[in-house]
């Protein structure tokens, strides 16, 4: 049971992290500034659409490759999400597709960087998959912390300034 454990947890962690950064992706680029300049009908129906193919493609994925399908349908769907709120974003406020992805594309590197290092662990070291999987979560956001102070990422700062209103 444990080796099985193991198996699905090394395997499914590269995808989870993939989702991860695409789910930040999906709900980074402002859809709600649509709705905002009163074009919440249009949104409604977007989502509406976003949502039925979303299911689709997550139970479509589980029926037929199983819960690597299921996890990879995840992943499309997050991608679908960000392809229609960008074009949305694009046409109603003037933020286009490449700007988003400049905007982004340095979070996104970071990320797949600290993903990388936290997979090489579990690579040279073998323990337990509980073990595993909150070492591996530390490393990373160890990895992505440090990273993002040394390389003075704006959005971390944004974030940083934010942080004691929201709290």
């Amino acid at each position: 049971m444990v080796n099985l454990v193991e198996k699905l947890h090394k395997k499914y962690f590269a995808i989870c992290g993939v989702i991860g950064w695409d789910i930040f992706i999906d709900k980074n680029n402002h859809p709600r500034i649509i709705e905002a300049n009163g074009k919440s009908k249009t949104t409604f129906f977007w989502n509406l659409i976003k949502q039925t193919i979303g299911v689709c493609l997550i139970v479509c994925g589980l029926l037929v490759y199983g819960m690597k399908g299921l996890l990879l349908g995840m992943v499309f769907n997050s991608w679908q999400h960000y392809i229609v709120n960008a074009f949305l974003v694009s046409k109603h406020i003037g933020y286009n597709i490449i700007k988003q992805m400049h905007d982004l594309m340095p979070i996104l590197i970071l990320s797949c960087i600290s993903l990388i290092v936290s997979l090489l662990f579990g690579k040279f070291i073998t323990i337990s998959p509980y073990s595993d999987a909150i070492i591996k979560a530390i490393i990373f956001l160890s990895v992505y912390c440090i990273s993002v102070r040394l390389f003075k990422i704006e959005a971390y700062n944004s974030f940083k300034n934010m942080l004691p209103s929201i709290i």
